[in-house]
């Protein structure tokens, strides 16, 4: 080892030196996500060779570095793009390595958070669509909107999948003390015209008539995902329904059949709300980022009433700049992303 070397690291003999063994600690791996967050590329480039590794340091190696690609951990202005380029040249080296049986390039030869990152600094469309193919395989479609068909993974204007939807909402929301998350589902049965929403929320009372829990339910209009929420109010314990839509106004034959579900639920025509955000465009095709966004702040804030939080979140989201709701679209559609992985 050269004299010092560690140095580049911002780590002691010790610390650097611990970095090669089967047990690493944790708290070595801090100090380097902290140096990786302030642009440093040797510890960008050490924890990508840690994150090869089959264990928790591994895992927590990987996690480290898609928290900062994703914005979910601050770091300088940047720092997205200089983790993409060198998890792409760690892919382009297992692609090199690949016909020599070697196990230890094997997070980028199968879905991960490396090949995630790798993929979305390809510039070469064949690439990327065989790396999409290879996360795609398991996921379901409520209708023609969501195929990933010559569509990239990583497009910053496609609709995201059904089962995108349900594993953002579930990895996102812990706590479901408070709520019932439903799985999501398309509003019409194409075929014989059911409301759908209506059979899953007549099966649900059969069970039981209250509603004990906020139940939140993703829903497919055709093309266009809206979150339906049904609750009580905390002064006349009477059900009501509010409808979250980042588009503008739906149209009156999906507000009906979505009414009529409420209504199924025993909410009156005027305990119904909906709330309509006209928010997406900076965020083209975002419909389902913003879902399952708002069933995380439902999640966060408990207490208060969800018309409240979805009317202070376009509020909010009205103030930030063109570019700042375009780094939401991108920084959101990564961390969502996560939780398919």
């Amino acid at each position: 080892m050269i004299t010092g070397y560690y140095s580049h690291y911002q780590l002691n003999v010790e610390q650097f030196n611990n970095l090669f063994t089967n047990n690493v600690d944790v708290n070595t791996l801090d100090l380097l996500g902290k140096s990786a967050a302030d642009g440093n590329l040797d510890c960008i480039d050490m924890l990508h060779n840690l994150a090869l590794r089959h264990d928790y340091i591994g895992k927590k190696s990987e996690s480290i570095l898609f928290d900062l690609f994703s914005g979910k951990t601050r770091g300088k202005v940047g720092i997205d793009e200089e983790i993409q380029q060198t998890s792409l040249k760690l892919y382009e080296t297992a692609c090199d390595a690949k016909g020599k049986d070697n196990t230890d390039m094997s997070k980028l030869y199968s879905p991960s958070k490396l090949l995630y990152m790798a993929g979305s600094a390809m510039k070469n469309i064949t690439q990327k669509q065989e790396l999409s193919n290879i996360f795609n395989g398991m996921d379901r479609a409520q209708s023609q909107f969501e195929q990933f068909d010559n569509v990239d993974l990583w497009s910053n204007g496609r609709m995201l999948m059904t089962d995108e939807i349900n594993n953002a909402m579930n990895g996102l929301i812990s706590n479901t003390d408070n709520f019932s998350l439903n799985f999501p589902i398309g509003l019409i049965e194409p075929i014989n015209k059911l409301n759908m929403l209506s059979e899953q929320i007549a099966e649900k009372r059969k069970y039981s008539k209250d509603l004990d829990k906020k139940e939140l339910f993703p829903i497919n209009t055709g093309g266009h995902w809206v979150l339906f929420v049904l609750y009580k109010n905390e002064n006349d314990n009477n059900p009501e329904c509010v409808v979250f839509n980042s588009s503008c106004e739906l149209n009156k034959d999906v507000k009906n059949h979505l009414i009529d579900s409420a209504k199924i639920a025993g909410v009156t025509k005027e305990n119904i709300e909906f709330i309509n955000g006209d928010m997406q465009e900076n965020v083209p095709n975002g419909c389902g980022v913003f879902v399952v966004k708002v069933a995380a702040l439902l999640s966060n804030t408990p207490e208060r009433k969800p018309v409240d939080i979805f009317n202070d979140f376009i509020k909010d989201f009205s103030k930030l700049s063109a570019e700042d709701q375009m780094l939401f679209n991108i920084q959101n559609r990564r961390q969502q992303y996560e939780h398919n992985i």
